[in-house]
């Protein structure tokens, strides 16, 4: 089968467990099963024709635009049907997961389609959108279905897809549509024959381009709200939410248009945390700007508080085992999402914590056999990660001193590509003392990976860099002395020839050595950035003001009764020369212990994060510093929250999309608190979240208590309110509701497990 444009779940061999049936448009429509086996694996179903491991059948029939699955014969079996350009297909399943052809209805542009009991009669009915007018074929149980009951029901310009259910109360279904030409959704309320007809608001305005629509309680009031993701372009981030007033009628709530990731497509409302409140899973398929199609492809999850409004799952905090010094983001496993490679300390030496992300901005142990935690050997102090000899896998690099105030030698672990590292023997020693960083690049671009190096003397502090040229195969050659004296340093194109040239911050200047390419710097250039006093502490490098060349951002500080840091932003002509890009901002009293920049609110411009500490084991003023960039080369404080707390004794910080969202998130190590925090970023505001905020606690009230449970038939109920009872399959999807009272009637409710809601209180239900 080709790519799928529609899927559904359900059991179609009858063996408990769920099944997917996908659909795909192509010149003859397909569709294909897959079965599931209850630990979330599928393979594909033999078909009907008896050839073992058949992936799909052809519908005859192009363009298909819908899916939705039912038993329509009344067989105990599932069905489905699809709509087609000018007919709605039936195909009847045989109870072994595959299909055979039954009686199509034809119908003129069929888009978007669903099947529900709209007339009462307990048999699924069609409801079908065919060119802005609503359709609805009577079933008789037989998979068979009626001619056009009563006048087509109009609905807005563009309708594609529609959803059903009790909105107005009066126990028929009703329908909504979404109306992706006239950016609204209508409502149609049922008359409980088949025939609907228009709200007292029967347009309700929507995000731009409205899609997918999903229906749930998110306010616990007893009312049915609903959600459609707005499918408009590739600058689309929301969803919006109305919420209903069980009349037919819906408005704004607090939050009407929620931020979610580019381009909403795809739409699940489930309970995904088990707290009884219905959450958000949006599929997004848009990419940001200069990037490649394909790349991108994220499910935005938004838990519900209950109040009618959706949060972003927190990342906690990820504890590790010691005292940490620098932590890495890459992928050491090759499955596409960001893990964690935490360098720390404890009383027994060094080691690496691996942690394996799981696409959402949290992360956990790898699997055996690869190692949570990689000893290192002894007082490491620096990790670098890349692929150094060329097999595609990722391998991270750290030193190792031997001695007290001794000489270091880097160390090269080789990645599998599944999260095991194997130490190559150890290099020579190389005499710069402790190491201070360390940097894989390739300078020479001979395709292989480099290793820069910058030590400090323990008795003179002075600083030096030093350069090992790489052979591809995880070796690095001798050591080369660059720069005797340095406190930071960086490596970048600054004058545009393709080369790797020398940012060197020393004392209070930073100053320019270009590389020819071979692994050598020239003399530093004249007119080094100097500032009038202090020194420099931190630098980082990107285009600031959008002219293609290269600028930078220092941190420095000036003690004047107390030390006092800020940053400074330098623009370059290109040639490696620097004019001030601004106005210095101050950063505080407290040490600047990394810096990194990129664009956290998607307006194109590189915004700048500042983590910083006081060095000690009180988290006083240890704080991640904002600035939002302007465009040409100033920074300016967000309007909220210009600064977010950290862990006690932050370090280095990175930005990178922890939780596959397509918006940089926050990365640090807490030397003291031995974990790396994860702050993920509210997609396209700039907001970087902090812990899910706190819900609160609802005033101690009854339980909603059946029995029996298990039951069938009727169930008695105890502790109930006067909103109305909802039964929920596991899915979260609505599929009973009745005014509450004593008896809960479940005659025409099948087996399975179900959620009871009524108001805000829940509990389980199994029918047999």
């Amino acid at each position: 089968m080709g790519l799928p444009d529609r899927v559904a779940l359900a059991d179609v061999n009858g063996d408990g467990f769920l099944d997917i049936i996908g659909v795909a448009s192509g010149q003859f429509g397909q569709y294909g099963v897959a079965l599931g086996n209850g630990t979330g694996q599928f393979t594909y179903s033999a078909s009907g024709y008896g050839r073992t491991n058949e992936a799909s059948s052809n519908f005859g029939v192009g363009g298909i635009y819908g899916l939705a699955v039912g038993d329509l014969n009344e067989d105990g079996k599932a069905d489905m049907i699809a709509a087609g350009s000018n007919v709605v297909l039936v195909r009847l399943g045989n109870g072994a997961g595959w299909f055979t052809a039954a009686t199509d209805v034809p119908t003129p542009y069929a888009a978007g389609l669903t099947l529900a009991d709209v007339n009462g009669d307990k048999h699924l009915d069609i409801l079908v959108l065919s060119a802005n007018t609503l359709l609805v074929r009577l079933g008789d149980g037989t998979g068979k279905f009626t001619p056009v009951v009563g006048n087509a029901t109009s609905v807005g310009a563009g309708a594609s897809v529609l959803a059903t259910g009790d909105l107005n109360e009066d126990g028929q279904l009703d329908v909504l549509t979404s109306n992706e030409t006239a950016n609204t959704v209508s409502v149609r309320l049922g008359d409980g024959k088949g025939s609907f007809q228009a709200a007292a608001t029967p347009e309700v305005a929507v995000g731009l381009s409205p899609h997918m629509i999903g229906l749930g309680d998110f306010n616990r009031d007893g009312h049915l709200d609903f959600v459609s993701t707005t499918l408009n372009s590739f600058t689309t981030t929301t969803v919006s939410v109305r919420l209903g007033d069980g009349k037919g009628g819906f408005s704004k709530g607090a939050v009407p248009e929620l931020q979610v990731g580019i381009q909403p497509d795809g739409l699940a409302v489930t309970d995904c945390n088990r707290d009884g409140q219905p959450d958000l899973l949006v599929g997004n398929v848009g990419y940001p700007r200069g990037t490649t199609r394909g790349t991108y492809g994220t499910v935005s999850v938004r838990l519900g508080d209950g109040a009618g409004q959706f949060l972003v799952p927190s990342a906690p905090r990820v504890p590790i085992d010691g005292s940490v010094q620098y932590t890495r983001a890459a992928d050491v496993n090759n499955d596409g999402k960001l893990d964690l490679l935490t360098l720390y300390h404890t009383s027994q030496g060094g080691a690496v914590a691996l942690r394996i992300g799981t696409g959402n901005g949290r992360f956990a142990v790898p699997p055996a056999p690869a190692l949570a935690n990689i000893p290192t050997g002894l007082s490491n102090g620096v990790i670098a990660t890349g692929d150094v000899n060329n097999d595609g896998n990722l391998d991270f690099l750290v030193d190792e001193t031997q001695t007290l105030f001794g000489s270091t030698r880097p160390v090269t672990f080789l990645g599998n590509g599944q999260g095991s590292f194997t130490a190559l023997p150890f290099t020579n020693l190389d005499p710069s003392g402790y190491t201070v960083d360390m940097q894989l690049v390739d300078v020479t671009n001979d395709g292989y990976l480099d290793l820069f190096l910058m030590g400090r003397d323990p008795y003179s502090s002075q600083a030096s860099l030093s350069v090992r040229l790489g052979d591809g195969t995880g070796k690095f050659g001798a050591s080369k002395t660059l720069y005797a004296v340095a406190e930071v340093i960086k490596l970048a194109d600054v004058d545009g020839d393709g080369k790797l040239d020398l940012l060197v911050g020393g004392g209070s200047k930073v100053t320019v050595q270009l590389g020819d390419g071979t692994g050598n710097f020239g003399a530093a250039l004249p007119a080094p950035v100097t500032l009038p006093r202090g020194g420099v502490t931190e630098l980082a490098t990107t285009d600031l003001n959008g002219d293609g060349k290269l600028d930078f951002v220092m941190c420095y500080g000036i003690d004047n009764n107390g030390t006092v840091f800020y940053t400074s932003s330098w623009l370059g002509d290109g040639t490696g020369t620097f004019r001030s890009g601004g106005p210095d901002l101050t950063i505080g009293e407290t040490y600047p212990a990394g810096i990194a920049l990129g664009d956290l609110n998607g307006d194109g411009k590189p915004d700048m994060v500042v983590s910083s500490n006081r060095g000690g084991q009180e988290p006083i003023g240890d704080k991640v510093t904002l600035r939002l960039g302007n465009g040409t080369g100033g920074f300016v404080a967000p309007t909220t929250r210009p600064q977010i707390t950290a862990g006690v004794w932050p370090g280095d910080i990175l930005l990178a999309d922890m939780d596959s969202d397509g918006d940089l998130d926050i990365v640090m190590p807490n030397v003291y608190d031995q974990s790396v925090t994860v702050r993920l970023n509210g997609p396209s505001t700039g907001s970087v979240l902090p812990v899910r905020a706190t819900i609160a606690t609802a005033p101690a009230r009854v339980p909603l208590l059946v029995y029996p449970n298990p039951a069938h038939g009727t169930v008695a109920v105890a502790g109930f309110s006067t909103a109305p009872f909802v039964l929920l399959d596991l899915l979260g999807r609505e599929r009973y509701r009745q005014p509450s009272g004593p008896v809960l009637t479940i005659e025409d409710v099948p087996p399975g497990l179900y959620l009871l809601r009524c108001g805000t209180q829940t509990t389980r239900l199994l029918v047999e």
